[in-house]
């Protein structure tokens, strides 16, 4: 298939693929033999941040604390992020959705079927081969030097949706003068996040990246 082609990887279980490429959208019209999007997006996703978190791991220098690994994270396996390699890899022109010109088009799905496509992936081999082909999708993200901003991209996404912005409530701070920890908390559209951080800076950013996070896992955003 052209998607293995553009992958880099042969399925020996092709109905993972093909349960990858079909969008949720069209599961009262699928076998029941195909694996199920959703599940694989599940599994995908948790195998996407721990083979990013281990890359920014070793390669991180060490005066950077977990607070920068935790804002480069969430960049990288933010929902723009994947959709983006998703596209580079030509998924919208294999995915399978309900309404093809406006699914296929959506961030939001994009980001999905990249994560089961890592799902796939990973039932398909092993965590070394999973490992190996994320790496090389997101190679050039990886190189990058400037990373996305979780507050920025959350305050775009709630002024979309209800035009108010994110409210940020220092919470706490303890510790020592010279290396403080702040607690921060994120109230938009209803919900509530937690972040933590050695500024306030890092510790919003967290609490925008969990935000942003579970808006997607609601299928807000």
């Amino acid at each position: 298939m052209t998607m293995e082609v553009n992958i880099g990887y042969v399925f020996k279980n092709k109905k993972l693929l093909k349960g990858a490429l079909t969008h949720s959208s069209l599961r009262a019209h699928s076998s029941s033999n195909v694996p199920d999007f959703e599940k694989l997006e599940f599994l995908g996703d948790r195998v996407l941040g721990l083979v990013i978190s281990k890359s920014l791991y070793s390669n991180e220098k060490s005066n950077q604390n977990e607070g920068i690994m935790a804002c480069k994270l969430a960049s990288l396996v933010s929902a723009k992020t994947c959709s983006e390699i998703a596209i580079s890899i030509g998924m919208h022109k294999c995915l399978k959705t309900s309404n093809d010109a406006v699914l296929s088009s959506n961030e939001s799905v994009m980001a999905d079927a990249m994560e089961a496509l890592i799902g796939a992936i990973f039932l398909d081999s092993n965590f070394e081969i999973a490992n190996e082909r994320v790496l090389a999708f997101w190679k050039d993200k990886l190189l990058q030097q400037d990373f996305d901003n979780p507050k920025t991209e959350l305050q775009e996404m709630t002024q979309k949706i209800n035009k108010q912005v994110p409210e940020y409530t220092v919470i706490s701070k303890s510790g020592d003068a010279h290396c403080p920890t702040f607690v921060i908390k994120l109230t938009a559209l209803d919900m509530e996040t937690i972040g933590m951080g050695q500024s306030k800076k890092v510790a919003e950013s967290e609490a925008a990246s969990k935000m942003l996070r579970l808006l997607r896992d609601r299928k807000k955003i």
